[in-house]
């Protein structure tokens, strides 16, 4: 489904199109927020809160 929303990554195969960044020759963007810690930090504040 990616590759056929996302044309950049048409020829990329296996699971290496969901970390394009990552992949030589391809200009393409790297992740804006670190999705692990931002987790981490929204649980942390949702346990501050709920106790």
């Amino acid at each position: 489904m990616l590759r056929r929303f996302v044309p950049e990554l048409r020829g990329v195969p296996g699971k290496r199109v969901h970390k394009p960044w990552e992949i030589d020759g391809l200009d393409y963007p790297k992740p804006m927020v670190d999705h692990a810690y931002e987790r981490e930090v929204a649980l942390a504040r949702y346990n501050a809160i709920k106790n």
